[in-house]
């Protein structure tokens, strides 16, 4: 519905401009660590788990736990939980959480990072925000780049607080 009064249809005021990026959608990864972070990988098709171990593990995430030896957290995906994903880990001596919670956007930080991203394409002035899934997919890269390294720092150190919250709630809603 829009309000308006009469003689105002088409002032500035009673107009908000929407990017409709085509009726598209972008599907992205990315890891982070309190030091590093991968590149945004813009996931083409369908994720499944050939296309994960090819185009996101191997290339992107692997490189990175193997410099820092981390644990690799991911969710319970599909492409995640596959037999050949676990058998790729395994091969290239990669440790994760396993089994991770089924719904648990409260010890995910990465969920936080999504949304800051969204917030700044959605901040984007006018005549700068996509309108379509090719400009909003460059949006989103260039945006990922723009988050200073710091904001990751805290979010990797907050899973602490996180896993204390949770368990206090007892598997319930927290502040994160």
């Amino acid at each position: 519905m829009v309000y308006r009064r009469a003689g105002e249809r088409y002032a500035q005021c009673c107009v908000q401009q929407a990017a409709q990026y085509g009726h598209g959608s972008v599907m992205a990864w990315a890891g982070i660590t309190a030091t590093q972070r991968t590149d945004l990988v813009i996931v083409r098709g369908n994720l499944n788990a050939q296309n994960y171990i090819n185009n996101i593990l191997t290339p992107h995430a692997f490189p990175l736990i193997q410099q820092q030896n981390l644990t690799l957290q991911q969710d319970n995906a599909p492409a995640h939980r596959a037999r050949v994903t676990q058998v790729a880990l395994a091969n290239n001596n990669i440790a994760f959480v396993n089994p991770w919670p089924a719904i648990s956007p409260d010890l995910n930080p990465i969920e936080h990072a999504w949304d800051a991203l969204d917030r700044m394409i959605r901040a984007l002035p006018p005549q700068q925000r996509p309108t379509n899934v090719r400009q909003l997919e460059a949006a989103l890269i260039r945006a990922w780049r723009a988050i200073p390294q710091a904001f990751f720092q805290r979010l990797v150190r907050s899973m602490r607080h996180r896993c204390i919250a949770v368990r206090a709630a007892g598997g319930g809603h927290t502040r994160y």
